[in-house]
């Protein structure tokens, strides 16, 4: 399972916004973050796992409270950060 989020027309982790502190961010959420480069797409992903497979009915109950513990911590970890985010300028 994920929950993750990708970042357009940058090219890799360092053009990604300054204030996408990563220490800061990874004490806010207690738990660190998979930050990926993709530079053929020229984007950047970030993401949570966890080894789950929600296809199982016996697993259920954890997939839901993993995403009801999680959903909310990445949104109000990020949802300043991301209205923050200035659009590059077009090359």
């Amino acid at each position: 399972m994920v929950i993750g989020m990708t970042f357009s027309r940058c090219n890799n982790r360092k053009e990604m916004p300054g204030h996408f502190k990563t220490d800061e961010i990874h004490s806010e959420l207690g738990r660190k973050l998979d930050w990926r480069s993709m530079p053929e797409k020229q984007s950047a992903r970030i993401l949570l796992e966890k080894k789950i497979d929600p296809g199982k009915a016996s697993n259920r109950k954890a997939v839901y409270d993993w995403f009801t513990k999680w959903t909310p911590k990445i949104y109000l970890t990020f949802k300043n950060r991301i209205k923050e985010l200035v659009e590059p300028e077009k090359t």
